[in-house]
C-alpha cells in the first residue's frame, strides 16, 4: 500500500498542491503532478519522453482534462488549473481520495449521484505509452443491487488532451507553427478501432491516441491560455503557458464501466499485446511481484511492520531512478522532474538504488556504462543527453566516488572476478592519471594530497554558483576529495599491491591530520590553500570517519571529536546541515528567486544523503552500540515517516531547510537522498539485531 490520501487533504488546497507524485518508464521519461491535479511547475505533466535524438526530455502531453454529464444537463468538470487570480474549474473539490499504491490513483465523488469516478495513470515500463483508466462506481459499495438507485443511470464521459510539445525547461506559447489538424489512423491496437494521431511540429514525433472501447472524437482545435505554475512563480521564473487541446473524445457509460485510453510514440498495433487491457495487467502484475520481492528481501534486515513498509516503498521508488538507453548506457536520473544523469550523483546512489535494492546486476551495468566514458582519469559530471554528443567532465570526486560505489559492490556481492574483468581498467586509469599528472582538474602533491581547482572553478558537491562566482570556493585541499582519495588508493590495493600506491598511502598517513586538524576548533578543516586552513564548520570531514579506509582511524580522540563537532551543531533529523547555525552566513531558509536559492544551497541547508555517512560514523566511534544505535534509529525516524508523504510522495526530498518547522524543499525526488535512506536503516536495522 503506499501513501494515502483522505478528503481531508483536500480542504486545505496549500498543502495539497505541496505533495506531488511520480511515475517513470525506465527510459528517462516520467509523468508527475500534484495530489489535487493542478501542475504547480512547468515540469508537470502526464507524458513526459526521453528524446535522444532531440536532446533532452520533452513533456508532450499535460495533462487530460474530465467532465462528467447526466442527461438533464448535469455537468461535473474533474479538472483544476491555476489561471491569473483563480483556480478554474474546482474538481478538487470533489476529489474523495488519492492513492498512490501500485499507480497513482484520484477518486472524484460526485455526491448528488452517489457516484465514483475513478482514475488511474500508469507509465509502463521500458516503453513510450501512457495508460489511462477510468472506472464509474457506486460510491456505496453495500447497497443491493435492488435498492440500487444508480442501476439504470447513464453518465457521459467527456476528456480533452492539453498538449505542451516542449522541452520540460522552456514553456508553450500560443503560436501559428502548431499544426491543428488531428488524422484518424488504423493502426489501432484493437485492428478494429480508429485511432487519433496528432503531428503538432514537423520534426518532434507524433503522439499516437489509442483506446479499448470505441471513443467519439470531435476535432476542436483551441488554446488554454495563461496557465499558471506557482512553483515557478516563486522561484522567479516565467510560469504561464498556453496549452493546446486538438479536440475532445467522449463516450457514455454505465455503472461498472472501465475505459482505457492510451498515449504512446509508438503506432498501438506494434506494441507487441493484443489489447490495451494486457498490457495493464502485465504491468500492475510487474509492479506487484517488484512489491513482493522487495518486501520479502527487505524483512531480513527490517523487522517493524510500519518500517518494513516503508523501506520497501522507498525500494520501490529508488526503481523508478534507473534508466536504461536504446545506446546500451544504464545510468540513475539524479531526480525527477528537472535533473538529469550526473556522474557524481550516479556513484553516491548505486549502492542504496541498485545494490540494496532490487537487482545488483543494474549497479554492474551503471558502473561498466560510466567506465567506458573515462577520460584522463575523470568520470562525465553527466552523460549526454543528445546522440553523438560528449559528455561533461566537471566533477573532481566522481571518479573517487567511482571506487566506493565499486568497493560497496564487492561489498555485497564479492564479485571480485567481474570487477576485475570489466572494471578494473578504469580503476588504473583513474589512478594512473594521477600518478602521471594527466588529470585536467587536480594536481596529485608531493604530500600525497589531491588540489583541485582554482579560485573560478566549483569542482566539489558544493558546486552553487551566484553571478557566476562560487558560493562556496573550495578549490586546494578539500578534505573529503582527499579522504576519498585515500580510500580509493586503499581499496585499489586490494587489486593491485603496486609499490607507488602503498608510498602513497604512507605519505597521506603522515600529511592528511597535519594538513586539515585545526587544534584550536579540534575539527578538520573544510579546504586548505594559500590562504591557510577554511574552519567553515561543515560536513564534508564525516567522510573522513566513515569511510571503510580512514585516513584519521588511528587517532580516535581526533575521530570522536569530528564526530561530536558534526553532531553538535549540523545533525538534524532530516541529515545534515551544510553549515552551523553559529556561522554569519546561515542561511535557514530556502527561498526566494533563484540568486537568492543558489546562495542558501550549501549555506545551511540540510542534505538527507549525508544521513547514512553520519550514522556509520557515529556508529564507528561510539562505545555503547546499541545505545548509539536507539539514538540514530529514533532521530532519522521522520525520513521514513512524514517525509514519504511530503513534498515527493514516497520519496525523500533534495533538501530541507535548515532550522524548524525543517521544510521539505528543491528537488522533490531525489536519487540520493532515496538512496542513503535507504541504507541508514538497512544499517541501523543490522546493527540493532547485533546489539539487541
Amino acid at each position: 500500500m503506499g501513501a494515502l490520501f483522505g478528503k481531508e487533504e483536500f480542504l486545505n488546497l496549500d498543502t495539497a498542491l505541496k505533495r506531488e507524485w511520480l511515475e517513470t518508464n525506465n527510459l528517462g521519461g516520467y509523468a508527475s503532478s500534484t495530489i489535487c491535479g493542478v501542475h504547480t511547475r512547468k515540469y508537470h505533466g502526464w507524458f513526459s519522453s526521453q528524446l535522444k535524438n532531440l536532446g533532452g526530455k520533452y513533456l508532450l502531453l499535460s495533462k487530460v482534462g474530465a467532465t462528467l454529464e447526466f442527461n438533464n444537463n448535469e455537468i461535473y468538470e474533474l479538472d483544476t488549473n491555476k489561471y491569473p487570480a483563480v483556480f478554474q474549474p474546482h474538481g478538487h473539490d470533489s476529489i474523495h481520495l488519492f492513492d498512490s499504491d501500485i499507480v497513482p490513483s484520484t477518486y472524484y465523488h460526485i455526491k448528488e449521484r452517489a457516484l465514483i469516478l475513478e482514475q488511474s495513470l500508469m507509465l509502463v515500463y521500458k516503453k513510450n505509452i501512457l495508460l489511462v483508466h477510468y472506472k464509474l462506481q457506486n460510491y456505496n459499495k453495500g447497497i443491493k443491487e435492488k435498492n440500487n438507485i444508480n442501476k439504470n443511470i447513464k453518465a457521459h464521459l467527456k476528456l480533452y488532451p492539453l498538449l505542451a510539445y516542449r522541452g520540460i525547461h522552456a514553456l508553450t506559447k500560443s503560436n501559428n507553427d502548431l499544426n491543428v489538424r488531428s488524422y484518424f489512423d488504423d493502426n489501432s491496437i484493437n485492428r478494429k478501432n480508429k485511432i487519433v494521431k496528432i503531428s503538432p511540429y514537423h520534426g518532434m514525433p507524433d503522439l499516437f491516441i489509442d483506446s479499448d472501447k470505441k471513443l467519439s472524437y470531435y476535432p476542436s482545435p483551441i488554446w488554454h491560455y495563461n496557465i499558471e505554475y506557482i512553483e515557478e512563480k516563486n522561484r522567479g521564473f516565467d510560469h504561464r503557458e498556453d496549452l493546446f487541446r486538438p479536440g475532445i473524445f467522449e463516450i457514455d457509460m454505465n455503472i461498472g464501466d472501465c475505459l482505457l485510453i492510451s498515449f504512446s510514440l509508438e503506432k498501438p498495433k506494434e506494441y507487441g499485446k493484443t489489447s490495451l487491457q494486457d498490457i495493464w495487467i502485465d504491468e500492475i502484475n510487474r509492479r506487484l511481484a517488484l512489491r513482493k520481492y522487495l518486501t520479502e528481501k527487505t524483512k531480513v534486515n527490517i523487522k517493524p511492520k510500519k518500517l518494513l513498509k516503508s523501506i520497501v516503498d522507498l525500494k520501490i521508488s529508488a526503481q523508478q531512478f534507473i534508466v536504461e538507453h536504446e545506446n546500451g548506457n544504464s545510468s540513475i536520473v539524479a531526480g525527477y522532474p528537472w535533473f538529469g544523469e550526473w556522474g557524481r550523483d550516479t556513484m553516491i546512489s548505486i549502492p542504496g538504488i541498485a545494490i540494496h535494492s532490487a537487482d545488483s546486476n543494474n549497479a554492474f551495468k551503471i558502473l561498466e556504462c560510466y567506465a567506458k566514458y573515462i577520460k584522463n582519469g575523470v568520470i562525465p559530471n553527466y552523460l549526454p543527453e543528445k546522440d553523438g554528443h560528449s559528455p561533461a567532465y566537471n566533477s573532481v570526486d566522481a571518479s573517487l566516488w567511482f571506487f566506493y560505489a565499486v568497493q560497496e559492490y564487492i561489498n555485497h556481492t564479492s564479485d571480485y572476478n567481474g570487477v576485475k574483468t570489466k572494471l578494473k581498467k578504469a580503476m588504473d586509469e583513474i589512478i594512473n592519471a594521477y600518478l602521471q599528472n594527466r588529470n585536467p582538474l587536480a594536481n596529485l602533491k608531493d604530500n600525497g594530497l589531491i588540489w583541485a581547482g582554482d579560485k573560478n572553478t566549483q569542482l566539489t558537491w558544493m558546486d552553487a554558483r551566484v553571478n557566476d562566482l562560487p558560493v562556496t570556493p573550495r578549490y586546494g585541499f578539500a578534505v573529503e576529495i582527499n579522504a576519498l582519495w585515500y580510500n580509493a588508493l586503499s581499496f585499489y590495493q586490494e587489486f593491485d599491491s603496486a609499490l607507488a600506491v602503498k608510498q602513497l598511502i604512507n605519505k597521506i598517513n603522515d600529511s592528511f591530520i597535519n594538513v586539515f586538524y585545526n587544534k584550536q576548533y579540534d575539527f578538520l578543516a573544510d579546504v586548505v590553500n594559500e590562504n591557510g586552513q577554511d574552519l567553515s564548520l561543515r560536513p564534508n570531514q564525516i567522510f573522513a570517519v566513515s569511510l571503510q579506509y580512514s585516513p584519521v582511524q588511528s587517532n580516535k580522540p581526533l575521530v570522536k571529536s569530528i564526530v561530536r563537532a558534526v553532531r553538535d551543531k549540523l545533525l538534524t533529523p532530516y541529515g545534515l546541515r551544510t553549515l552551523s547555525p553559529d556561522d554569519v552566513r546561515f542561511c535557514s531558509r530556502y527561498e526566494g528567486n533563484s540568486e537568492k536559492r543558489d546562495g542558501a544551497y550549501h549555506q545551511g541547508t540540510v542534505w538527507p544523503w549525508m544521513s547514512y555517512h553520519f550514522a556509520q560514523a557515529y556508529l564507528k566511534v561510539a562505545d555503547n552500540k546499541k545505545k548509539a544505535t536507539n539514538y540514530l534509529y529514533n532521530h532519522f525516524k521522520l525520513l521514513v515517516t512524514a517525509s514519504l508523504k511530503e513534498h515527493g510522495i514516497n520519496s525523500v526530498a533534495e533538501i530541507f531547510d535548515g532550522n524548524i518547522p525543517y521544510r521539505a524543499n528543491g528537488c522533490p525526488f531525489q536519487a540520493w537522498s532515496v538512496a542513503e535512506v535507504i541504507r541508514t536503516y538497512e544499517l541501523l536495522s543490522i546493527y540493532k539485531r547485533k546489539y539487541e
